[in-house]
């Protein structure tokens, strides 16, 4: 497929910001922060008093047991607790890591849409020295629709030969089918597997504490759901192996709810440019 000459640079803009953000999301590494912890406690009471001085509920009710303070209804006071954390020096400059980039190929990425989609992936894998980018970070690229089909063969850096081949390879495939996004993720974290068992991380300048993260670009499954059970056990696959998932929603018709609680349960975030 050949794509449209131009995009309206506002969108481009958007696009960039929102694919740097989506690679950052959990690109952060340091020490342990510093959480400081605060607690109040405090004893809900009705603030009125009946004869003889004793304290009565709203609407006049009884004290409570022995005589003590009533609540809103009139029954015993509650004891109400809170606890506050916040947390401190956390180092935020970001880190090595692998990213699985994956563009849903599905029919639905079509036109204007295909065309938002190509430009996010281009300024994922753009230069190196692309500003605020993890500069440490090494991309897989894939494809997805009705399964997953790797474009490229292992991680390597956004402007290396092999993505720059794996984004012609993208751009030949037609949209076909629908998208099966939950077995398409559990197809992706097999691709980190297959880049240890290849020894593509056991060089000594690959840091054992590289992180790792599928951003997705698309419109997500149908608007029809998804397995609920398949759906659990994608989550509980993705924080096991401790892979965050971000999204790029592109698309008519996005299923933003369900790519927003599978970027919420691994730590990533879901971002939808305008345009």
């Amino acid at each position: 497929m050949r794509r449209p000459s131009s995009m309206p640079s506002g969108l481009a803009a958007a696009l960039a910001v929102t694919a740097v953000m989506a690679i950052n999301a959990t690109a952060v590494t340091g020490g342990p922060p510093t959480v400081e912890v605060s607690f109040t406690q405090a004893t809900e009471m009705s603030g009125r008093f009946g004869p003889a001085g004793g304290p009565v509920g709203p609407a006049g009710g009884p004290v409570g047991p022995a005589g003590g303070p009533v609540g809103p209804a009139g029954g015993p006071a509650r004891t109400i607790a809170a606890i506050g954390l916040r947390a401190s020096g956390v180092d935020r400059a970001p880190g090595p890591c692998d990213v699985v980039l994956l563009i849903d190929t599905s029919a639905s990425q079509i036109g204007n849409n295909r065309l938002r989609s190509l430009e996010a992936v281009s300024r994922m894998l753009g230069g190196a020295a692309e500003k605020g980018r993890p500069a440490q970070a090494r991309f897989r690229v894939a494809a997805i629709d009705v399964t997953l089909v790797p474009l490229s063969d292992a991680f390597s850096a956004g402007d290396s030969a092999a993505n720059k081949e794996a984004l012609k390879r993208l751009d030949a495939r037609t949209p076909l089918g629908s998208t099966d996004l939950v077995e398409g993720l559990l197809a992706a974290v097999n691709l980190f597997d297959a880049a240890v068992a290849g020894g593509e991380t056991a060089d000594v300048d690959r840091p054992a504490a590289t992180r790792r993260h599928i951003v997705y670009v698309g419109d997500g499954p149908g608007l029809g759901g998804v397995d609920d059970a398949a759906f659990q056990e994608l989550l509980e696959t993705l924080r096991a192996e401790r892979i965050g998932f971000s999204a790029v929603g592109i698309g008519d018709r996005i299923n933003w709810p369900c790519l927003a609680a599978i970027a919420n349960a691994s730590g990533g975030m879901l971002a939808v440019p305008q345009g």
